[in-house]
């Protein structure tokens, strides 16, 4: 079944992607000041202290966001909480990073998948990424994407900003370990940060955008994007993952790949397992219809507490090779 609508589904995600994503509102890219801040010292890796994070409801927590935007709701990280326990503080902990425009996927399948985490023993932290959901402001950019880079390189900082800061925060707390699992656009924050945040224990990608200079030159969606873009493809370079050495061992990453995925090429998934050597699975599905796949997000639950009970991974930098299942 999963085959017949894989491809329809991707299809219909990127159409309905299109028009999302605005050129500049004042008509120019920006690219001389985005290339500065991606150039900049700790773009990647920010240096952050342990927010104060206040628990406003059972389950759910805000903290001001370390990197400003200017925004005020932008600003605010707002998240939710899904503990293994009582004494969860002694327990591993994971956050999870939803998907481009995927306020849905934040709102019905976190909690399910922060539900399974729990269930295995390990805390589970979720929170709107910049630009999305609550945080989405009314002008003059709406999207985390756009035509200004500047604002997206802004975007990416900010949200790996947020990331650092709550597993600082975690680790303050006491958890013996830190984990991420991201999916799509959040698949990529977390292998950037991964690469450079040494917070991260362990890292899930599930559908990663590997290679962002392919999908700003491949997707429809991207168009305002790209032709800003043209002639800076190499200055551009640090946002593809595989430009990043590995940091984790090779038996804390797990890339779940889809082989009919219409967003993330099969190939770009080659490329990274090539260069960070994680433990990678293949599903005979496409880019959304993976999530709705509830078996192999418990396979990927039991991953990840089989690896949290064997207490903080190392930065020994990735080892081995590759061991890819195809299903």
């Amino acid at each position: 079944m999963w085959r017949l609508i894989a491809k329809p589904l991707d299809r219909f995600a990127i159409r309905s992607a299109c028009g999302s994503v605005l050129p500049s509102p004042d008509g120019r890219s920006h690219a001389a000041e985005a290339l500065e801040l991606l150039r900049s010292p700790g773009f990647f890796s920010p240096a952050t202290e342990a927010p104060k994070i206040n628990f406003i409801s059972k389950g759910r927590f805000e903290f001001a966001s370390p990197r400003k935007s200017g925004v005020e709701n932008n600003d605010i990280v707002r998240g939710r909480f899904e503990p293994a326990a009582k004494d969860w503080q002694t327990r591993p902990s994971v956050i999870l990073l939803h998907g481009w425009n995927a306020e849905l996927q934040y709102q019905w399948l976190c909690p399910f998948w922060s539900q399974l985490l729990a269930r295995a023993g390990v805390n589970a932290f979720s929170f709107e990424l910049p630009y999305h959901g609550a945080r989405r402001p009314g002008r003059p950019i709406q999207n985390f994407l756009s035509g200004n880079l500047l604002h997206v390189m802004c975007a990416t900082h900010q949200s790996l900003a947020d990331l650092r800061a709550l597993a600082t925060w975690l680790r303050a707390q006491g958890a013996p370990s830190v984990g991420v699992w991201g999916v799509s656009l959040g698949a990529w924050l977390s292998g950037l940060a991964a690469a450079h945040q040494p917070e991260i224990d362990q890292a899930v990608l599930v559908t990663p955008v590997v290679r962002m200079d392919r999908a700003l030159r491949d997707l429809p969606f991207c168009d305002a994007i790209r032709e800003d873009l043209r002639g800076l493809d190499e200055e551009f370079r640090p946002l593809n993952l595989v430009t990043h050495p590995a940091r984790l061992a090779s038996d804390r990453m797990l890339v779940v790949a889809s082989e009919l995925d219409l967003f993330a090429p099969g190939e770009t998934i080659d490329e990274l397992a090539a260069a960070w050597h994680p433990e990678v699975w293949k599903f005979q599905h496409g880019h959304i219809s993976i999530l709705l796949a509830s078996g192999i997000m418990r396979r990927i639950a039991k991953w990840i507490a089989a690896r949290s009970i064997q207490g903080r991974a190392t930065s020994s930098g990735a080892e081995g090779s590759a061991r890819i299942l195809a299903r």
